[in-house]
């Protein structure tokens, strides 16, 4: 038997005891959680859904500091299949089935769900069992049908490509892509997209720009992520992509902040206010960006319902 010796308290520790202390008098506490690491699995409850995620994927602490994290998705499932009802939707970047699920309890429609991640697809896979007519695919979307060299990062929960070009001095490995409107050809579908969520860090952009097919001839809602970090990493400049959308009839925009709080509307054509925003992005300390929705003008009175529904529901809140 050997004698352990208690170790010294931190600083840290003995100031938590300090402040729990003054707390005490008026009845609470500070508890430390302990934090999930690494390839353990833990449970979230999604919606209707309870899922399954790695205790490394950031996604879990989003949601469990914000209960209405990407809560506009739901909504904005509810308003485009009460109009859209014979319909299907297509969740690219689905990482662990979280919008499939937020989707999925508030509307009974297919959704097809893709995912590169090898590691995030196999829990995508156990998730999505629960929710009927949802099917998962792995692969990684980009602007053409090709391979690709690229240096990836965030493996195994949130996969982020960076083409060699862009990551000198890295390894690299090939890598394929398709286009959306490849991928789409292949399913052979019988109805017609009409919500298409992107966010694969960075590359949703190019996945827009692989999909002209898809968003004119079935002219979905997207909601896709603007975030100024990963374009600029990837040598985009986002705003192009603007006029790209206005070239196949795609006018209204809202705009939200990365938490899922509607900030403003706007159209596709106003420059100067889309350049302003992500100027402001580009000078806020730390992560900091966009989900943006963008309406097809065939869907302008869709886009008129949910923005008048989005600032109300912003004026109840305050």
């Amino acid at each position: 038997m050997c004698n352990m010796s208690s170790p010294k308290p931190t600083f840290l520790h003995q100031a938590g005891l300090f402040i729990n202390k003054i707390l005490a008098r008026a009845g609470f506490q500070i508890i430390r959680s302990p934090r999930p690491r690494g390839a353990e699995l833990i449970q979230m409850r999604i919606g209707k859904y309870q899922l399954l995620i790695h205790g490394n994927n950031p996604l879990w602490m989003e949601h469990a500091k914000n209960p209405e994290y990407t809560g506009q998705l739901a909504r904005l499932a509810r308003t485009v299949f009460k109009t859209h009802g014979a319909a299907y939707m297509i969740d690219v970047g689905a990482n662990i089935g979280d919008t499939a699920a937020l989707a999925r309890s508030v509307v009974n429609v297919p959704i097809i769900c893709i995912e590169g991640d090898p590691v995030v697809f196999e829990l995508l896979k156990k998730n999505i069992a629960a929710m009927p007519e949802v099917t998962a695919y792995q692969c990684f979307l980009g602007e053409r049908t090709e391979v690709l060299q690229v240096v990836t990062t965030k493996a195994g929960w949130d996969a982020t490509l960076i083409p060699l070009q862009s990551g000198a001095g890295m390894p690299a490995k090939p890598v394929s892509l398709l286009t959306l409107d490849d991928f789409v050809k292949q399913l052979a579908q019988k109805t017609s997209c009409k919500l298409l969520k992107i966010d694969i860090e960075g590359f949703d952009l190019r996945a827009l720009r692989g999909a002209p097919e898809l968003l004119a001839n079935d002219k979905p809602t997207i909601l896709f992520e603007f975030n100024h970090q990963n374009l600029t990493a990837l040598g985009e400049n986002g705003l192009d992509i603007f006029p790209y959308l206005a070239g196949l009839g795609y006018e209204q925009l809202l705009i939200y902040d990365g938490q899922g709080e509607f900030m403003l509307s706007c159209n596709t054509s106003d420059c100067a206010l889309l350049a302003d925003l992500d100027n402001y992005a580009r000078k806020v300390a730390g992560l900091f960006y966009y989900d943006i929705c963008a309406f097809h003008r065939q869907d302008a009175l869709l886009a008129a319902e949910f923005l008048a529904a989005e600032r109300n529901r912003r004026v109840a809140s305050l």
